[in-house]
């Protein structure tokens, strides 16, 4: 009767399904932001929260590939894509940084954007979820594609939108062609706005694109052992 002498380890998968939870975790705070009416302080020490859990989950992850002789997949794949979940929780705290920090209360766009993180983050957390019994995830890749293919749209939508400002726009009726302080600081303050709005869009679009990273390295391990 044939046996491994040293099993193979099966609590990656344990550790990957506790990663996925980790970066779902974060969903109610996107929707807390997107569906209020001033911005909440909180939302920045409750991000970093989830955050340095889902980084512990990684360098243990991390250490155990290291120190186990025999993994269930390949080494270099649990490394990456450990990492690559880890991005998806680094680029969703910074988007919750900056809105926290600049006190941009997402307009329109931005909360398509939070609802895009939102569903990308929901095929990760499936996808994961599948890693297991290296279940079909072709599904869910097509519906991260579409995610990623919305935030590229409205990524760029917004950068042109921040190069569009108009001055007349901005300031009071009647005004003179010598502004005044009040007036200068208007055009400034839109300014500002429009530059912070359009550097959260960015980072929202990273937070996609991290989200399929993780379909990418998903496919490889498929790929070698499906």
């Amino acid at each position: 009767m044939m046996f491994r002498i040293i099993p193979k380890e099966e609590k990656f998968f344990d550790l990957f399904e506790k990663q996925a939870k980790a970066i779902k975790a974060c969903l109610p705070i996107l929707l807390e932001i997107a569906s209020n009416r001033h911005i909440e302080p909180l939302w920045e020490k409750q991000i970093q929260e989830l955050e340095q859990n889902c980084d512990s989950i990684t360098k243990e992850i991390i250490v155990k590939a290291g120190q186990t002789f025999v993994t269930p997949i390949d080494r270099e794949d649990i490394y990456a894509l450990a990492q690559a979940i880890d991005d998806v929780m680094d680029f969703v705290e910074e988007v919750v940084i900056k809105i926290v920090d600049y006190k941009v209360l997402p307009d329109e766009a931005l909360k398509k954007f939070l609802e895009i993180i939102r569903l990308s983050i929901i095929q990760v957390y499936d996808g994961i979820f599948k890693l297991r019994k290296l279940e079909n995830v072709d599904e869910l890749q097509i519906k991260m594609k579409k995610c990623e293919h919305n935030a590229d749209k409205l990524v760029k939508d917004i950068i042109a939108d921040s190069y569009e400002i108009s001055v007349s726009d901005i300031l009071t009726q009647g005004a003179s062609e010598y502004l005044s302080k009040k007036e200068l600081q208007a055009v400034f303050d839109s300014y500002n706005h429009t530059r912070q709005r359009r550097e959260i869009a960015e980072k929202m679009e990273e937070a996609t694109d991290a989200c399929e990273k993780v379909f990418h390295n998903l496919g490889n391990i498929y790929l070698k052992h499906a």
